[in-house]
């Protein structure tokens, strides 16, 4: 019999170790709403400049440095490693990575390991 068929209480961290939430941020007020709007708009900015550098061919670390004085370091790291797959999948599919736009808004927080993942989100 499997542990999630039982009564007994279990450990949790030991059942479940990852975990991917996908939904929707309703900013409570109007100001909270242009924060957010205006995080979007940088972070799109960031994956834009990320991507005309790492086609230009520049070191990790420079880009990265770069990026981290835009945004913070978290969606700054973020930023480089959606930067650098839109590139490697437009080089992929023939395309110049020079002529990439990115036309929505989006942000992308990925969590790091020594932080015990995500510290936008916790359970």
């Amino acid at each position: 019999m499997l542990h999630y068929q039982t009564n007994e209480v279990i450990n949790a961290k030991a059942l479940i170790s990852h975990v991917t939430i996908i939904g929707k941020l309703i900013p409570q007020t109007p100001n909270d709403f242009m924060k957010l709007v205006r995080l979007a708009y940088d972070f799109r900015k960031a994956v834009l400049y990320a991507t005309r550098m790492i086609t230009k061919g520049m070191e990790t670390n420079g880009i990265l440095k770069e990026l981290r004085g835009m945004l913070n370091k978290a969606y700054g790291d973020s930023a480089y490693k959606i930067a650098k797959t839109i590139v490697k999948g437009c080089r992929f599919n023939g395309g110049n990575p020079q002529h990439i736009k990115v036309k929505k808004l989006f942000i992308v927080s990925e969590g790091e390991a020594v932080r015990f993942g995500n510290r936008n989100a916790r359970l």
